[in-house]
């Protein structure tokens, strides 16, 4: 928790403070819309229902390259989201991808109030 959000968030608002203008490398909103945000710009993926369908394939674990890539792309996931999917499987622990993947889903349908399909 200290290393991976108090102390950005603490030099963040540091160079707030300092230059009286917004870090070069951004703010995220907190909680579900910032999770968005980061794998929306990790994968370059725009569409909510896409983020869903890719950060659910991690959450699952149930990676075949050769399979269509679940943004949605007519492209197999070797040769679309693979090299980013397998980073994530080989350093991120699958709890955590899990309870991302939870919240984001709790997210959607509080939004739009519908089911995936």
């Amino acid at each position: 928790f200290v290393y991976e959000l108090l102390i950005p968030a603490l030099y963040a608002h540091a160079y707030w403070k300092k230059k009286d203008k917004m870090p070069p490398w951004g703010d995220r909103p907190h909680g579900t819309p910032g999770i968005i945000q980061f794998y929306s710009e990790l994968f370059k993926v725009k569409d909510l229902y896409a983020i869903l369908r890719l950060i659910g394939f991690i959450a699952n674990r149930n990676y075949d390259g050769s399979l269509s890539c679940p943004c949605g792309r007519p492209k197999s996931l070797n040769e679309c989201h693979g090299e980013m999917i397998l980073n994530l499987l080989n350093n991120v622990p699958q709890e955590y991808l899990i309870k991302e993947y939870k919240e984001m889903l709790v997210g959607y349908f509080k939004h739009f109030k519908r089911p995936i399909a």
